[in-house]
């Protein structure tokens, strides 16, 4: 199934250019972009199922807090630094890339010392003492990512994906060995701490093997104040995106015990599967290649947008509907007694991810039009009503509330995306509710005639 989709996006995209060699370049991007996707996912797995059976699912639930935070603290200082190259005319620059490696160095230092100084309130507020050494240590990460080459942004930029991948998926494996070495030698959550720096590492490495990246000092005034009228609106978005993407953890981790926050992160990532296909396109592919049509005509543009965004969701509907079915099943197929109870949330996670999806197939228009502003609206929208969803779920009916909250919470979403995607591209409306609908009824039969083990 991905790979017929892979192929109809090659063949349905070849009108982004009037050349032939433009579709092609738009046609591999996609099919290296899944391939990633499928070796990142197969090393995950194979982490997941060795690791679980080493640690018990507390030892996950502190790892989804440290994730939590150190993932947050990098969002909130996020102002499209990459995205910035990608999008700009003057990505190839020499000295806007200088300048944009210059500022990427220096927020590497100050999100160092931002964990640093967080360590220990942190510590207090989760009740674990160890947060005041773990957070100084595994935040040197964000240290070793600033020096990392401009060479990754520019091949998104020109579509060139193939070495990204191969570098991503390398440095998930030599972190994976690393993990594993390490946790039989530890038993505990220093295993992860000191793997990520080496996956830093290894990632910052690799940005230099792969060629035409141009690093060095140089700070450029007008290079500086262009980056921060286009990024300044991406940075308040980075927030909402941190707030959908890891508040939960962090809110949860506050009135849930660990092993339940252990449970609910594993479904959480599995349910995100396809979501996490859907951001690497987003960013490896549809944005630079949408960025690179921005300018055409409305009816056009929508034409082109509107198809490539059918074949997309034909190849990851379907995946989110059969986990949505199956989930239970999965998690009790691939691990031991005590995560048995992450299957339903699973399933429940799952059917809501079919309508977001929906919307964030819609989302890459944004900032390919160069429209930072609406991007940051469109999260803050969404944002807002996650967290209203999650925190009225579990006001009122506790763990089982959030999950469910969380699934419904897309629903509301879907309108106003809807409303601001209409500035730039015409929408069909009717393909989004019969799959909305379609999906909706199907998932619903299967929990009716098979029960959904809810155990809380």
């Amino acid at each position: 199934m991905f790979v017929l989709s892979i192929n109809k996006i090659k063949n349905k995209v070849s009108g982004f250019k009037n050349s032939q060699n433009s579709a092609s370049r738009i046609g591999r991007s996609a099919a290296w972009t899944f391939v990633g996707f499928g070796g990142s996912m197969f090393l995950r797995m194979v982490s997941s199922l060795i690791l679980t059976r080493i640690f018990m699912p507390e030892t996950f639930g502190l790892m989804a807090i440290i994730s939590a935070i150190t993932i947050g603290i990098a969002l909130f200082s996020d102002f499209g630094i990459s995205t910035s190259i990608i999008q700009n005319p003057k990505g190839r620059e020499v000295g806007f890339l200088k300048t944009a490696w210059t500022l990427q160095v220096m927020r590497g230092f100050i999100l160092w010392g931002g964990v640093s100084l967080l360590s220990t309130p942190l510590a207090s507020l989760y009740g674990e003492a160890e947060l005041k050494y773990i957070l100084p240590v595994i935040g040197f990460s964000f240290v070793i990512a600033g020096f990392t080459s401009t060479s990754i942004p520019l091949h998104q930029k020109d579509l060139k994906i193939k070495p990204i991948v191969i570098l991503e998926l390398f440095s998930q494996l030599l972190t994976l060995i690393f993990t594993i070495l390490l946790a039989m030698v530890y038993k505990n959550i220093w295993a992860f701490v000191f793997s990520g720096l080496i996956s830093a590492l290894i990632k910052l490495i690799g940005s230099y093997l792969i060629k035409g990246g141009v690093v060095g000092f140089k700070w450029q005034r007008s290079t500086v104040s262009e980056m921060v009228r286009f990024g300044k609106w991406i940075f308040i978005a980075t927030i909402f995106t941190f707030l959908v993407g890891k508040g939960d953890r962090l809110l949860l981790g506050t009135v849930i015990s660990k092993s339940e926050l252990g449970l609910y992160n594993l479904a959480a990532l599995f349910s995100q599967i396809a979501l996490g296909l859907l951001s690497a396109l987003i960013s490896k592919t549809i944005m630079p290649a949408i960025a690179s049509v921005a300018d055409n005509e409305r009816q056009q543009l929508s034409l082109k947008f509107n198809k490539v965004r059918i074949y997309i969701l034909s190849a990851l509907i379907p995946l989110v509907v059969f986990i949505a079915i199956t989930g239970d099943l999965i998690i009790k197929l691939l691990y031991d007694q005590p995560y048995y109870n992450a299957g339903w949330m699973l399933q429940v996670l799952s059917a809501g991810m079919v309508v977001r999806i929906l919307c964030m197939t819609i989302s890459p228009i944004f900032l390919s039009k160069g429209d930072s502003f609406f991007h940051m609206l469109s999260y803050a929208a969404w944002s807002i009503i996650f967290i209203l969803s999650m925190l009225l779920g579990y006001y009122f009916y506790g763990l089982a509330g959030v999950v469910f909250g969380i699934s419904f919470a897309p629903i509301i979403w879907l309108p106003i995306i809807y409303c601001l995607a209409k500035k730039y591209v015409d929408l069909d409306c009717r393909l989004d509710i019969l799959i909305a609908l379609g999906t909706g009824l199907l998932i619903c039969c299967f929990w009716w005639f098979f029960g959904l083990n809810i155990n809380i």
